[in-house]
C-alpha cells in the first residue's frame, strides 16, 4: 500500500464523522496495513519494533532519498581513498595526523581548539551531546544532589580546589548555593565497559564564573569510586609538567561521553522509541485521516533506518563493537537500562530541561541547545495547535475519535497484548491541548531533537582526538604527544568512525515543515505560514546569536538548529 502523502484523493476527515461506506473503506485500508505492520517478537530490544521487513519501504520517494545517500557514500568514499593514498602507510603519529583525513571534506573548527578548556567544556552544551549537564544543587530537587554525589567523589575534588579556580573563590557550598557548579555524570558506564583493565565511567564538574558566559572544566575523576587514583584537576592542564595529565582525562571523557549519546540519546531516544509511533499510526489511523497526514510527514525512512541500523551497527562485529569503547554489549546494556528508566513524558522539551535543572538563562547564559530548541519547540508547538484545531473543533471531537482513541491504547499497551507499549503514553486523550503536546512531543523527537544528537557529528567526531570512540587504556603519567597517541584509535579504526560519522551526519533528506498538503481546507497555508516564520524570523535569530557566538573565545556556535539544518523526521 505505497500512497504518498502528497496528492492524496482522499478528503481529510474524522473517523466518528464518516458515513458507513467511508468506514469501510478506513477498516479496508487498515486491516491491510496491519499486515505489513507487524510487531516483532521480544528481542535484545526493549521497545516496541518492527516484525516485517516490508514495513521499512514507508510511503515516501525512496529513489530520491536513495539518490542522495548515495551521493554522500560516494564523497565519503572519495575521501578516504584519498586520505590513503596520500599517507600511504604513514602511521598517525601525532594530533596534527588527524587531520589529514580531511582530503574533500571541510576541516572542522575544533581541529584547532579542541584543547582549550572552555572549547571542552562548550561541548557538553553546543556540542553532539547537550543533555548530559546538569546543575549540581542541594537538596536534588532538580539536576543531581550534591548529597549523592559527594559520596562518589575523591576527597582531592575539595574546597581548595573551587577557591583556587581563577574567576571562583568560592568554596563547593557557595558554588552550589550560588546555583554555579555543574555535572556530567557517566554513571550508567559502570560495570558496562568491557574491560578488565579499566571501568571508565567518569564524573566531569564545571563551573560558571562570572567573566565567561559558558562553564569551565574544574576536574574529571575517571571512574565512580572515590578512592581512585584517577582524579585530574585543570589546574594541571596549567602546569607543563601535568598537562598531558589533564588533557589524557579529557579525552577519556570525550569517549564516555560519545557512548553514551550513540548508544542512548541518538540511537535508543530517537531511533529506536520513534518506531512505535509509526507502527501505531500506521495499524489504526487510515490515510485520510488528519492525523496520518501529518505525522507521516515525520516518519520518513525512519524504519528504513532502523533496519540499517540493525543490520550495521547492533551487530557481532559490527559499527558499534568497532568505534564505541562500550562495544555491543556495553551498548545493549545502555539501551535496556536507559529505557527501563524512560517515559514519553520524558520526551518534553522543557521539562527536559527543568528536570536538569539548566532551564534558567539567568543562571547559564550560553547554553544554545536550550535556548536555540526552545525556539524550535514553541514554534512546532503553535503549528501543532493549530493544525489540530482545524479538525477537531471541541475536546469532544478528540474523545469521541475512536481511531485515535484505539492509537493511544495500543501506545499505552491496552490492545494487541501490550506489544506496542510506550512506557508512560496515556491510553485516552481527552482535550485538544493534550493531543497537540502528544504530537509535538512525537515531531520534536523525530526531527529538531535526532537533528541535535546526530548532526554535530560532522563537527565533533570526524577529529579523532576531539571525541574518540576508543581509547587504549589510563597511563599514569603520559609522557607528552607520542604517548597520549598510543591511547587513540590507529588508522583502521580510524577510517571505520570518520566513515560513520560522514554517513551519519553527511547528508540531510529535507527541511523541516518543507512539505506539501495539498489541501484547500486550511491545512496547506497552515504548513507555508509556519515554514515561512521559520525560515524568517526563526533562523534570523539564530544567526544573529551564533555571530555574538562566535565573537567571544571559547564559545561554539550552534547551526543545528538551523532550519535547514533540521530534517522533518529521522531520516538518516
Amino acid at each position: 500500500m505505497e500512497l504518498k502523502n502528497e496528492g492524496l484523493s482522499f478528503t481529510p476527515s474524522l473517523p466518528q464523522k464518516d458515513g458507513l461506506a467511508q468506514q469501510a473503506e478506513r477498516a479496508a485500508q487498515l486491516l491491510l496495513s496491519r499486515e505489513v505492520y507487524t510487531y516483532s517478537a521480544p528481542t535484545v530490544l526493549p521497545m516496541p519494533m518492527t516484525g516485517k521487513v516490508a514495513a521499512a519501504v514507508q510511503a515516501f520517494d525512496l529513489a530520491d532519498w536513495l539518490a542522495k545517500w548515495i551521493a554522500n557514500q560516494g564523497k565519503i568514499l572519495a575521501d578516504i581513498e584519498l586520505w590513503k593514498l596520500e599517507t600511504k602507510d604513514q602511521p598517525l603519529a601525532t594530533f596534527a595526523d588527524y587531520a589529514k583525513v580531511f582530503a574533500l571534506f571541510s576541516i572542522p573548527d575544533v581541529v584547532e581548539t579542541w584543547q582549550d578548556d572552555k572549547v571542552f567544556a562548550s561541548q557538553r552544551l553546543a556540542g553532539l551531546n547537550p543533555l548530559a549537564i546538569n546543575l549540581v544543587t542541594t537538596d536534588g530537587t532538580a539536576g543531581i544532589g550534591w548529597s549523592q554525589l559527594v559520596l562518589r567523589l575523591s576527597p582531592q575534588i575539595d574546597d581548595q580546589v573551587f577557591k583556587s579556580f581563577p574567576g571562583l573563590g568560592l568554596s563547593i557550598q557557595q558554588t552550589i548555593q550560588q546555583q554555579r557548579l555543574y555535572v556530567t555524570d557517566f554513571a550508567s558506564l559502570q560495570g558496562v565497559i568491557p574491560s578488565s583493565k579499566f571501568r571508565l565511567a567518569p564524573i566531569a564538574l564545571y563551573v560558571k564564573t562570572n567573566d565567561f558566559e559558558g562553564l569551565q572544566p574544574v576536574a574529571i575523576q575517571l571512574t565512580q569510586d572515590p578512592s581512585d587514583t584517577h582524579v585530574y584537576l585543570a589546574s594541571q592542564g596549567h602546569q607543563p609538567a601535568q598537562q598531558d595529565q589533564w588533557l589524557m582525562a579529557k579525552l577519556f571523557l570525550q569517549c564516555a561521553d560519545l557512548s553514551q549519546n550513540q548508544a542512548v540519546n541518538h540511537l535508543a531516544l530517537t531511533h529506536l522509541i520513534e518506531e512505535a509511533f509509526v507502527l501505531a499510526t500506521q495499524r489504526h489511523l487510515a490515510l485520510q485521516h488528519p492525523l496520518y497526514r501529518l505525522l507521516t510527514n515525520h516518519f520518513t525512512a525512519l524504519i528504513l533506518i532502523n533496519q540499517i541500523g540493525l543490520l550495521t551497527l547492533l551487530n557481532e562485529g559490527g559499527l558499534i563493537d568497532q568505534v564505541l569503547q562500550v562495544r555491543l554489549k556495553g551498548a545493549l546494556q545502555l539501551i535496556r537500562d536507559a529505557y527501563q528508566d524512560w517515559r514519553f513524558d520524558d520526551l518534553s522539551f522543557p521539562a527536559n530541561l527543568s528536570k536538569r535543572g539548566v532551564a534558567d538563562p539567568a543562571l547559564l547564559p550560553y547554553y544554545p541547545y536550550r535556548d536555540d530548541g526552545m525556539l524550535i519547540w514553541q514554534r512546532l508547538g503553535s503549528y501543532i495547535n493549530e493544525y489540530v484545531a482545524l479538525y477537531y473543533l471541541s475536546d469532544n471531537d478528540v474523545t469521541s475519535d475512536f481511531k485515535l482513541q484505539n492509537w493511544a491504547q495500543e501506545l499505552a499497551g491496552t490492545l494487541d497484548d501490550g506489544a506496542g507499549k510506550v512506557p508512560g503514553f496515556p491510553g485516552q486523550i481527552t482535550t485538544r491541548a493534550q493531543l497537540a503536546e502528544i504530537l509535538q512531543r512525537i515531531i520534536w523527537t523525530a526531527g529538531p531533537q535526532h537533528a541535535a544528537v546526530n548532526f554535530p557529528q560532522v563537527e565533533i567526531t570526524t577529529f579523532i582526538p576531539n571525541a574518540p570512540g576508543t581509547l587504549a587504556g589510563p597511563l599514569t603519567i603520559p609522557a607528552g604527544e607520542s604517548d597520549l597517541v598510543k591511547l587513540l584509535p590507529d588508522k583502521a579504526v580510524t577510517e571505520v568512525q570518520v566513515k560513520l560519522s560522514y554517513t551519519l551526519a553527511g547528508m540531510h533528506y529535507d527541511q523541516l515543515l518543507d512539505y506539501h498538503l495539498d489541501r484547500d481546507d486550511g491545512s496547506e497555508a497552515l504548513v507555508r505560514k509556519y515554514q515561512t516564520k521559520l525560515i524568517t524570523e526563526d533562523r534570523s535569530k539564530i544567526v544573529t546569536r551564533n555571530q555574538q557566538r562566535a565573537a567571544q573565545s571559547g564559545l561554539l556556535i550552534y547551526p543545528y538548529f538551523l532550519p535547514k539544518n533540521i530534517p522533518n523526521s529521522t531520516s538518516v
